[in-house]
């Protein structure tokens, strides 16, 4: 019997999970021996060049900034997983399934910026220390926000935190930027290359997954409860079940490029993979799919480099 789309839908997306799994353990285990020329080969090779004090220093940014990556790539596996619960309830819930593709895509963005192919090593260490400190900033101010309710051990904590690091970052060669108040980093350079501490995520969606764009929008207005999509939503649920998880795997296929891309991976047979996903999807809704094979799919969807 056919599957209806939102049961191909979850099984898509459990398939997709555990194909990420595989592809991120391969990753984590050649970022040491990484292909010659990868990105990941070509950080090492930036920070070995270095002094050894600030050699040590930079190492120490590139581990937290992969442990970062680990974080971010967890949380966007998390998503996934209540998608396939929201699309295995008997209820149609379509703004809550927009707003997890939504998260799940911001997470693979954040992916991409932080591995770059395109960008020198020092911006993408740049961008590195500049989540790090965006981390320890934003807790901080979160803390204050609870004022007298938060023990005093935690605030003193919190702001030795953003000090240590802010210092560290300085030991290391970083020229931070602060704000009005000289207390707040906005900007970080490390040898020239400059990042503000929090990239626009709107325009990074139209920079590296052009084609899932659409989805970010659409989710935007799913996840702040805009009227004008919570009320012109119509059309049958696999209609809708399918304008979820099919620009989901663009966002696929981009994580694909930042885990195998980083460390030197051979991304041809994951791209190949997700496709015929796609191509499942679109037979199942009686429709062709666009092209038949990944290479021509990604000529005429992804802009050159």
């Amino acid at each position: 019997m056919e599957p209806t789309t939102k049961q191909l839908a979850q099984r898509v997306l459990r398939q997709e999970r555990a194909a990420f799994a595989t592809a991120a353990a391969s990753a984590l285990a050649a970022l040491d021996l990484p292909s010659p020329t990868s990105p990941r080969a070509l950080d090492l090779a930036f920070i070995n060049a270095m002094p050894d004090e600030r050699r040590d220093l930079l190492t120490s940014v590139l581990t937290q900034t992969v442990n970062d990556a680990a974080g971010i790539l967890l949380s966007a596996d998390e998503h996934i997983q209540a998608l396939g619960s929201v699309l295995s309830a008997d209820a149609m819930l379509p703004l809550p399934a927009l707003t997890l593709a939504r998260a799940a895509q911001e997470a693979c963005l954040l992916l991409c910026y932080l591995t770059d192919p395109a960008v020198s090593p020092s911006l993408r260490l740049a961008r590195g220390a500049a989540l790090r400190l965006h981390t320890a900033q934003e807790n901080q101010k979160t803390l204050r926000l609870f004022g007298q309710a938060v023990d005093t051990d935690l605030a003193r904590d919190a702001a030795e935190g953003v000090d240590g690091l802010q210092r560290y970052l300085t030991n290391a060669g970083f020229e931070l930027r602060y704000d009005r108040e000289n207390q707040y980093v906005t900007a970080v350079t490390c040898d020239g290359q400059r990042t503000q501490l929090t990239p626009k995520t709107t325009d990074l969606s139209a920079q590296y997954i052009p084609n899932a764009h659409k989805l970010w929008v659409i989710g935007s207005g799913a996840t702040h409860s805009r009227t004008w999509l919570s009320q012109g939503l119509e059309g049958p649920w696999s209609t809708v079940v399918a304008a979820v998880v099919l620009p989901l795997l663009d966002v696929a296929d981009a994580l694909t490029d930042t885990l195998c891309g980083y460390v030197g991976h051979d991304s041809a047979p994951l791209h190949a993979k997700t496709h015929l996903r796609r191509i499942a999807i679109y037979r199942n809704l009686g429709h062709t799919a666009p092209v038949a094979s990944w290479t021509d799919y990604a000529a005429a969807t992804v802009p050159p480099a």
